[in-house]
């Protein structure tokens, strides 16, 4: 058994390690595998609940399902993922947001990186005025 580099968690050789801090889609898994999962561990890697996992601490908006028709959504930082919900904080009005995850409809995932870099660059060109 591994332990993670500064948590108390075990990491088992192959196991599911979580976040890395950045944007990341993908289930880095062979087409192969995720078409026709021979374990529960791969099942789990190309699940909706991993790639949230994968994902914590990242800027998102959760569309949710209410009733049969009605929708709502809630943006913040992914914040935690359960077996059977997830956690959004919104830093500016410091609250959790509790999310039952079999409601989740959507979910819009922003490289945080990324828009600060063109928030930047429209600043220099101009087009954008300085707050």
């Amino acid at each position: 058994m591994n332990q993670s580099a500064g948590t108390a968690n075990p990491v088992y050789p192959g196991e599911f390690s979580g976040s890395t801090g950045l944007l990341d889609l993908r289930t880095h898994q062979p087409a192969d595998v995720i078409e026709a999962p021979t374990s529960v561990n791969e099942a789990f890697l190309g699940s909706m609940r991993a790639m949230l996992l994968r994902n914590r601490g990242n800027f998102v908006v959760a569309t949710l399902l209410i009733g049969t028709q009605g929708t709502t959504a809630w943006e913040g930082l992914l914040y935690e993922v359960g077996n059977d919900y997830f956690v959004i904080y919104q830093t500016g009005r410091q609250r959790y947001i509790a999310c039952d995850i079999y409601a989740l409809k959507y979910m819009e995932f922003y490289d945080t990186r990324q828009r600060e870099l063109c928030e930047n660059l429209l600043r220099q060109d101009g087009t954008q005025s300085a707050p």
